[in-house]
């Protein structure tokens, strides 16, 4: 109004926005593959709409508004869903891909009669009744919801878990910053938090005296004989280096993964 001059200034300018409470929100769950599997087996034709939904990140309106004519496939063989600026949540044109298998079922499923300007999927099914019978909870033990969002949810966090690189997983759900794709949109459950533990390598501890016995007494000396060899002056024959190079040996021994250079464990890529 104000910019139409209807009114000279704006009576709600200076009200603050009132700070949400995080706890309080909608949490929604990503769906496991598990799940989504069990979904598409009960969900007959449908199972299309939830494919292409979790395989690209098309919002609710986005699917609903899709036409024929936005699915591009160039001459690789490669397939992406053209997102037009007045169907989009930022009102921004964009095109998002589609995995092959994905954009194989979806081209099959043309209509003979299909030109450029024909929906896609006209009518979006129900959901929850869907999700019923596939027997997923619409709430889960954490009180995470399963609603239609998830599927975005579901791709992301697939994404992270499969290893994507975290910038490629922020422009596919097209996200304005990698931290909201990473932190609102993924949903690990204690398993997954599990499984990335146990990529850590592993080491054994059965010689941890006999390595320690190696470090402090290179030798074989008794005590007083390390005292001894403290007060000579450091030679490349010394206590301080012999102890490192035997435990340098012994990890390379017991460990699994060592760094090329140094004695600390490498960490492996993910």
């Amino acid at each position: 109004l104000v910019k139409m001059d209807r009114i000279d200034s704006n009576p709600l300018g200076k009200v603050e926005r009132i700070a949400r409470n995080e706890e309080e929100e909608e949490k929604r769950r990503a769906l496991t593959p598990e799940e989504f599997q069990r979904l598409l087996f009960v969900s007959e034709e449908r199972s299309l709409l939830y494919s292409v939904a979790v395989c690209s990140g098309l919002r609710k309106k986005e699917l609903k508004l899709l036409a024929w004519g936005d699915v591009v496939t160039s001459g690789n063989g490669d397939t992406r869903l053209r997102l037009r600026s007045n169907t989009t949540k930022n009102r921004k044109a964009e095109s998002v891909p589609v995995p092959r298998w994905c954009a194989e079922e979806l081209l099959k499923s043309r209509p003979a009669a299909a030109v450029e300007t024909t929906k896609v999927f006209p009518v979006l099914p129900r959901f929850y009744k869907d999700l019923k019978a596939a027997g997923i909870p619409a709430v889960d033990e954490r009180g995470y919801k399963a609603v239609f969002h998830s599927f975005r949810h579901t791709l992301a966090t697939w994404l992270f878990q499969y290893g994507a690189n975290p910038k490629a997983i922020q422009g596919i759900m097209r996200h304005s910053t990698i931290e909201l794709s990473a932190n609102q949109y993924t949903n690990f459950h204690d398993s997954e938090y599990r499984d990335a533990s146990n990529l850590l390598p592993v080491f054994e501890f059965g010689r941890y005296t006999q390595i320690r016995a190696q470090i402090s007494v290179p030798e074989g000396q008794n005590v007083s004989q390390v005292g001894e060899t403290k007060k000579k002056k450091f030679t490349s024959e010394t206590l301080m280096d012999k102890g490192l190079g035997r435990l340098q040996t012994g990890v390379v021994a017991v460990g699994r993964m060592v760094r090329a250079a140094g004695f600390e464990p490498a960490t492996p890529s993910v």
